[in-house]
């Protein structure tokens, strides 16, 4: 439990063995859970310019690969409320590459499997992004298609 005094920088969303995701408040806790972000400066701004844009910004790490980049919603504007268009971002490997954070690659092909950060973000797939990204389908659907 939080005293009054305590301040909180940071919502985790999800965590499970495998991934986290973090809604980060302010600059402060984007530094506290992505060092590595903070350190040049160069970076540092990217990763700002990324969380200063509309929509609604996520952390999200790899526990097993020690990897953490920028789930980045660009339709929605509450947190966790409507399914978005999602783009992903990683400040290290981007900003050395001169890529900003509005040049973010599509995040449906990283997603696809990982069913629980799908349903959790609301993350819409058609028929033809399924097939591409070789998603299985449920029982309920394959029964649904059968009739």
């Amino acid at each position: 439990m939080n005293t009054l005094n305590e301040q909180v920088n940071k919502r985790v969303v999800y965590e499970d063995d495998k991934y986290e995701l973090i809604l980060p408040y302010n600059i402060a806790s984007i530094c506290s859970i992505a060092p590595q972000w903070c350190k040049d400066e160069k970076i540092k701004e990217a990763t700002v310019n990324a969380f200063k844009t509309g929509g609604v910004t996520y952390i999200i790490i790899e526990k097993d690969k020690n990897k953490a980049g920028i789930v980045h919603d660009t339709k929605s504007k509450i947190p966790l409320r409507f399914g978005g268009e999602y783009a992903l971002f990683d400040p290290l490997r981007d900003a050395a590459l001169n890529i900003n954070w509005y040049q973010k690659k599509e995040a449906k092909e990283f997603f696809s499997d990982k069913p629980v950060l799908i349903e959790k973000l609301n993350i819409p797939y058609s028929l033809k992004e399924r097939l591409k990204f070789d998603m299985p389908f449920t029982e309920k659907e394959t029964i649904f298609r059968k009739e």
